[in-house]
């Protein structure tokens, strides 16, 4: 469970975030990334949950704040895992180029940076 400060630093970062990402709403059951496959897309998850798997092997999950698809650098190299959305979800989403942009807010550099050293 996260603490209310995480929480309230993960709402500055979507607020940052909205200015150079969109906002989509995908049904349940989307697949988000597909393990293995080459993937131009990051999300930030506003609402809603996703399950993340490898070899159909569950890893963890995707909540509020969390970043999807930033393991690695945007369309360089294909994805280790797959990620399926468990709930209706609310997210940003850029391709390549908008999202490295994004890297220059500190909030989401920030959060990005926490996403990447828990897939460590």
């Amino acid at each position: 469970m996260r603490s209310a400060e995480a929480v309230g630093s993960d709402r500055a970062c979507i607020e940052r975030a909205r200015e150079v990402m969109d906002e989509i709403t995908v049904p349940a059951g989307t697949t988000l990334i597909r393990e293995d496959a080459r993937s131009f897309d990051v999300y930030i998850v506003i609402e809603g949950t996703a399950t993340i798997s490898t070899r159909g092997r569950l890893i963890g999950y995707a909540l509020s704040g969390d970043v999807i698809g930033a393991t690695r650098i945007p369309g360089v190299g294909t994805k280790d895992a797959a990620v399926v959305a468990d709930t209706t979800m609310r997210l940003l989403t850029a391709e390549t180029g908008v999202f490295l942009s994004a890297l220059g807010l500190p909030e989401v550099t920030r959060t990005i940076a926490k996403a990447i050293a828990r897939a460590l």
